[in-house]
């Protein structure tokens, strides 16, 4: 157990945990940013300190271990670029195939870093959306442990809950009054909570902090849904 962080609270056996020393990343003050917001204090969990530069390492290495354990020798993955990455990274220590599709527009440097741990990539033509929907049909059709990090894949949501239980570590068990999280499809977000739930159900804490998802103007679904009152 390292820094008291609940291993046993994740869906991963010892015996086929694939690991790249992915998590305790740094929480950082910002002084200066949360004066200009008008808060008393700012914190930043730095992901980008994970071994293949984001917060996807810590779900694609509960992804993999899963795949594993359940004797996949081959992934697949639809991704932008950081869950790509995190794939080829985990599937080459693991020692699985990995077949990443990726959109025709997905920036080159996601492409090479991915190439380099040896995975195959392959551009899909048009929108994300369809290398999402081709990840889920090859899988099925070839049997591959399908990695994609939206909720697709339920193991990888999970590995998702070690940010909260650093964070309650990282902070001696004080419980930030809200989190704000950058949302794609949403599983760190409700990877966070879960986190915290645990830590509450084992009376480690509390109370939970508010959760806010943040999305970018140009892609929005789930603040528009959200506004529209979908699915409320």
């Amino acid at each position: 157990v390292r820094g008291g962080m609940e291993y046993s609270l994740l869906p991963v056996e010892q015996e086929h945990a694939v690991r790249l020393g992915e998590g305790w990343t740094p929480l950082v003050a910002a002084p200066r940013l949360a004066t200009e917001v008008g808060v008393g204090q700012l914190l930043l969990k730095c992901e980008q300190t994970n071994p293949t530069g984001s917060f996807k390492a810590r779900s694609i290495a509960v992804g993999i271990s899963q795949a594993v354990a359940f004797g996949f020798r081959r992934v697949i993955v639809a991704s932008s670029g950081n869950g790509a990455a995190a794939v080829g990274a985990y599937a080459a220590r693991a020692g699985l195939e990995a077949v990443v599709l990726v959109a025709e527009g997905t920036a080159p440097e996601k492409i090479r870093q991915t190439q380099f741990y040896g995975a195959r990539v392959v551009r899909v033509r048009g929108l994300y959306s369809n290398s999402y929907a081709l990840a889920d049909d090859l899988a099925r059709r070839y049997r591959m442990a399908n990695l994609t990090t939206t909720f697709n894949n339920p193991y990888a949501v999970e590995g998702n809950k070690t940010i909260a239980y650093e964070l309650v570590h990282q902070m001696h068990g004080d419980v930030p009054h809200a989190i704000f999280v950058p949302v794609g499809a949403g599983p760190m977000l409700v990877g966070i909570m879960r986190g915290y739930r645990d830590y509450q159900e084992l009376d480690r804490i509390a109370g939970a902090p508010r959760m806010v998802g943040v999305q970018a103007e140009g892609c929005c679904p789930v603040v528009r849904a959200f506004r529209a009152g979908e699915g409320l």
